[in-house]
């Protein structure tokens, strides 16, 4: 979680009240390499967003439908396992519920 919250301030400009694991891919065979999703809640601005050379990050705050729309769309670079997760739930309205309720906590 110390990575996640480092990140969330680096890249963001951000502070978190909570942060918890959402799901961990591994998404190579042939290295080490995975791709973590953290659900930060009760965020707040505390500094300038700190990028590094050649990262393009824009932060939008969207409800939950447009969240999912640029999940799908085809400018989200966020792993395709995600966005394959994400398809399913679609299909599943109980799972897909579930899940906003896990992101907003209610």
């Amino acid at each position: 979680l110390q990575t996640a919250r480092r990140e969330l301030l680096e890249e963001a400009g951000m502070r978190a009240k909570k942060i918890e694991l959402f799901k961990q891919y591994s998404i190579s065979h042939k290295m080490e390499w995975q791709l973590i999703i953290y659900i930060a809640r009760g965020c707040e601005t505390v500094a300038a967003q700190r990028l590094d050379g050649g990262e393009k990050i824009k932060i939008l705050s969207v409800d939950f439908d447009r969240f999912i729309d640029i999940v799908l769309s085809n400018k989200f670079w966020g792993g395709l396992e995600f966005v394959h997760d994400i398809l399913k739930m679609k299909q599943d309205k109980k799972a897909l519920a579930e899940f906003k309720q896990q992101i907003f906590g209610k």
